[in-house]
């Protein structure tokens, strides 16, 4: 199984030294590991972490300049946004989509609204019980609907969803389901869910160092283990 595409990746654009690396640095590495495709798609302004709003357009810059220095790969300017409300809001707006060549989202425990989301999110669930999940599974899809998105990441990694109706809604969308290499909190039930859906996956490495991508070890075992139908996967080769 070859994984020729690694769309969820970070560099120093990120703040606080979250990304270790340069862009540049990320698609050496990637050309080296003959990968076909690169993302750049370090987190949204509103993260902690993010890319600072100031310095999108230098960042989007250099990915073009990159592109002509290296046309052997493909690079993408993707961002990482972060789900922000129940009702669906990401930190990623319409105008800010319009110069992404992709876009990611998930849930982050220090997202934008910080520690209000993460009591909504996650302390709450001690008085909501089994409705929490319910709330959470409302929130992605609601995010799903909303927004102009292209992969779920990370799914299940800091709040519980009821994956096969998060699926389902990403599938009606033509939405991928991320197989993060660093994160899989996928269980086997999550996994039968998903595939009765009929939605696809993408494995990504979530590499945050140089050395990250196009690392998918872990990924590809949770896929074997799993019997993850090749086809149901948009970035692998036989």
């Amino acid at each position: 199984m070859k994984v020729y595409k690694d769309l969820h990746t970070h560099s120093k654009y990120s703040k606080w030294n979250h990304g270790k690396n340069t862009i540049e640095e990320l698609v050496k590495v990637a050309i080296e590991k003959k990968l076909e495709v690169i993302a750049i798609s370090d987190h949204a302004p509103g993260h902690p972490f993010g890319v600072r709003k100031k310095l999108l357009e230098k960042r989007r810059n250099e990915i073009l300049k990159l592109r002509e220095k290296y046309p052997q790969i493909k690079i993408l300017v993707g961002l990482e946004a972060n789900l922000v409300s129940k009702n669906g809001d990401i930190d990623v707006d319409s105008k800010l989509r319009q110069n992404l060549d992709i876009c990611l989202m998930g849930f982050h425990r220090a997202g934008f609204g910080g520690f209000w989301n993460m009591l909504k999110f996650g302390l709450w669930k001690s008085l909501f019980g089994k409705n929490q999940i319910k709330s959470n599974t409302t929130a992605y899809i609601n995010a799903i609907e909303k927004n102009n998105i292209d992969i779920i990441a990370h799914l299940q990694q800091y709040i519980k969803v009821d994956v096969g109706k998060v699926a389902a809604a990403a599938q009606k969308k033509g939405i991928l389901i991320e197989i993060n290499n660093r994160h899989l909190k996928f269980t086997k039930d999550d996994v039968k869910a998903m595939l009765k859906t009929g939605c696809k996956f993408i494995i990504s490495s979530d590499a945050h160092r140089k050395n990250s991508v196009g690392e998918f070890e872990n990924a590809i075992k949770f896929v074997v283990d799993n019997q993850i139908p090749i086809e149901n996967i948009v970035n692998v080769k036989e």
